[in-house]
């Protein structure tokens, strides 16, 4: 499987050797697409590079991974690890053929979700995978829902969900919850009248963030703990 830049991808269904990619939903400082490698044992791997930040969960066959972070077999349900600017190769030696569903970050995205989630904006991965387990199974469901039936604040959830939950997994912190201020709560209240006043149109998690002149990180968060429900739910 390979990596490319998130702003680089128009949401065609690409291929490019044994290689081919189809974009499910993408966003600001996201994106999510189905990667699917035909390599077998008889093909060389060869050396990529993460253009993005990507946690790419194995949904089919399996193949081994390298990366500065170390060497891993990744298996439908583990979670492969990369940090941007880093070098890798995935390579098939035992079978042939595997299936991804990739969710890339911009650095400057990914890092106010580590901030929360790890405790640092500087956080870098430091191994190469995750193995399954089933704290991180039902993102992966929620995604190929999302490609055929959902929209794109379900799907700009999904893409935080994920990052959250992969980082806390990795690194392991418990994030504190800062207390609600007034402030907050009447922004989410301007939030919760303006979907109600265009319910009947097209709406966005990064239109409704800036309803609320928050980050979308942050709308996401407090709105969560207002409401009750993530923005896609109410």
């Amino acid at each position: 499987m390979n990596s490319e830049p998130v702003g680089n991808h128009d949401g065609a269904e690409r291929s490019a050797g044994s290689i081919a990619t189809r974009a499910i939903a993408r966003g600001e400082g996201w994106l999510i697409r189905e990667v699917i490698c035909r390599s077998g044992p008889r093909d060389r791997p060869f050396e990529e590079r993460h253009e993005s930040v990507a946690i790419s969960a194995v949904v089919e066959g399996s193949f081994h991974y390298r990366s500065s972070e170390g060497k891993a077999l990744l298996y439908p349900g583990s979670f492969l690890l990369g940090n941007v600017g880093a070098c890798f190769e995935c390579g098939h030696e035992h079978s042939s053929g595997d299936r991804c569903i990739a969710f890339h970050f911009e650095p400057w995205f990914f890092e106010e979700i580590a901030a929360t989630a790890a405790g640092s904006s500087r956080f870098r991965f430091p191994s190469a995978m995750l193995p399954a387990m089933r704290v991180l199974a039902a993102p992966i469901v929620q995604a190929e829902v999302i490609a055929r039936n959902e929209g794109s604040v379900a799907a700009d959830e999904l893409a935080i969900r994920v990052a959250e939950t992969v980082l806390k997994t990795v690194s392991g912190v418990s994030a504190t919850t800062p207390a609600l201020s007034a402030r907050d709560q009447r922004r989410i209240s301007d939030v919760l009248r303006y979907i109600e006043r265009n319910a009947s149109e097209p709406i966005d998690l990064t239109g409704l963030a800036a309803v609320a002149f928050m980050s979308k990180y942050h709308f996401l968060r407090t709105f969560r703990r207002i409401v009750g429900v993530t923005p896609h739910q109410f």
